[in-house]
């Protein structure tokens, strides 16, 4: 039986338990992530999911990939559909199946599928689960076919953000005039460095970082002031330099924060360090650093709740 084209594509949060895996993998000078989805909705018997995944993660790494469980953008997944299975008598008794495992390449943010195949598998064993173990043993780095579709949708996904950056772009614009700086690094996080929209992505990802940085920083040492006059001694002191110490040195508060430090110095005697911040700060106005600390903001925003539940993706 054939099986219907409006999939179930689950995420991360309920894609561990039937472990799943996210793999960076590299299209010529381009970082992309995909994640390795087992379907939850298939005929096979449900300790093939993990298999799935292992085969699929395995045939990446044969490119060079490695895999980590964080939040991918792109998510590679598929379905078995059973054409054929029988129990052949024996001894020993054998399973027979033929099934069609179809693959697909899809974008959860932008509900699309930018490529999928066909593969049409056999295996039999002296269990169901050993069947579809058989029958999964061609999918690995080593088919040609599954190489060409893996290179095929990153192709495709490639054309996709240079076409359709500006929208993300826009979505980050709207988070940040609402003053969700974590979601708009999201959103301009997204674009691969590959597409023709990065280099406004990485302007725009490093306005919304000091953005945060600021606010932050104010947060931090709108606590700092609160703590010391709450309680003005060293134990009051150290509890405003805890939090000063938090205040990252890209950040408008930090000069305003070296000024508070001087003046409870003046009132308690107290040690206060500031060289190892001082080098932090140096390092910080690297810019690689800075786009690499907003894109890890971004991604712990995609770790978060928002992406703990499932999606339909119809598959064209």
């Amino acid at each position: 039986m054939r099986f219907n084209k409006l999939f179930s594509l689950v995420l991360l949060g309920h894609c561990i338990a039937s472990a799943s895996l996210v793999v960076s993998a590299q299209t010529r000078d381009c970082d992309m992530h995909v994640a390795v989805v087992a379907p939850d909705d298939t005929d096979s018997p449900s300790s093939i999911n993990r298999l799935f995944c292992q085969r699929l993660t395995a045939a990446l790494s044969f490119d060079g990939v490695t895999a980590d469980e964080n939040y991918g953008q792109f998510y590679l997944t598929g379905r078995f559909a059973d054409v054929y299975k029988e129990h052949l008598p024996g001894p020993p008794q054998q399973v027979a199946i033929e099934t069609v495992l179809t693959l697909a390449v899809a974008d959860i943010e932008g509900n699309k599928v930018f490529a999928t195949e066909e593969f049409e598998l056999k295996g039999v064993g002296n269990s169901e689960q050993r069947a579809y173990i058989n029958a999964l043993s061609s999918i690995t780095g080593k088919n040609d076919r599954l190489r060409k579709f893996i290179d095929r949708a990153k192709q495709k996904t490639i054309q996709y953000f240079d076409k359709n950056y500006k929208q993300l772009l826009a979505k980050a614009r709207t988070a940040a005039g609402q003053n969700d700086y974590e979601q708009a690094m999201y959103y301009a996080s997204l674009i691969p460095q590959c597409s023709s929209g990065y280099s406004a992505a990485e302007h725009d990802l490093l306005t919304y970082y000091q953005a945060d940085m600021d606010r932050e920083g104010e947060k931090l040492l709108g606590e700092a002031e609160r703590a010391f006059a709450a309680d003005p001694n060293k134990t009051g002191a150290e509890t405003a330099f805890s939090f000063i110490r938090r205040i990252d040195p890209s950040s408008k508060a930090y000069s305003k924060a070296q000024n508070l430090v001087k003046e409870i110095k003046k009132q308690v005697k107290v040690e206060y360090d500031f060289e190892v911040h001082e080098k932090y700060k140096d390092d910080l106005d690297l810019r690689k650093r800075r786009v690499d600390a907003a894109r890890q903001i971004g991604v712990a925003y995609g770790n978060g709740p928002k992406h703990n539940d499932s999606t339909n993706i119809l598959w064209h």
